[in-house]
């Protein structure tokens, strides 16, 4: 399960030069996927027991989808990072998880085309209770729930 997250209010970027919630968000998780997948793989194969990539994100990653310049979200981040346009934390933590939602798309049709026993799957959890919007005013409301009963779906096997 990829579930690192970052919502950073002040511009940083990593020190590969990347802007920092894209990199916590996204990159950090691509890589870690795709040098797990062929071990993935290969113990599906042994065992026949499924293997799940699930990557966790947000329905935020709709908010700029669209609204991203017109060359794109990724144009955007790269403008950021250059400091060439203004730095919006929503919008950065927006599209690193449609990014993460984008992958999970590419990765699951890999995957069905390796013949891979293993699934990719991309999920929101609702609201949750944690340090990313505890000083958030507005984000948690009395629909929000705990990370324990928001994380017990993506953990259970059926």
């Amino acid at each position: 399960r990829n579930n690192a997250g970052q919502y950073a209010e002040r511009f940083a970027v990593s020190e590969d030069g990347v802007e920092m919630t894209f990199a916590t968000n996204y990159l950090g998780h691509f890589l870690l996927t795709e040098l797990l997948l062929p071990a993935m793989a290969d113990t599906a194969r042994a065992t026949g027991v499924q293997g799940r990539v699930v990557n966790v994100s947000s329905t935020v990653h709709a908010w700029f989808a669209a609204d991203a310049g017109d060359d794109g979200p990724l144009a955007y981040l790269h403008r950021v990072t250059r400091k060439a346009t203004p730095y919006d934390p929503t919008r950065a933590y927006a599209l690193s998880k449609l990014a993460n939602v984008l992958h999970t798309t590419a990765l699951a049709g890999r995957l069905r085309e390796m013949g891979a026993d293993v699934t990719a799957n991309c999920v929101h959890p609702g609201i949750v209770r944690t340090r990313l919007i505890r000083d958030r005013a507005g984000l948690v409301t009395s629909t929000s729930s705990s990370p324990s009963s928001s994380s017990s779906p993506l953990v259970s096997r059926k």
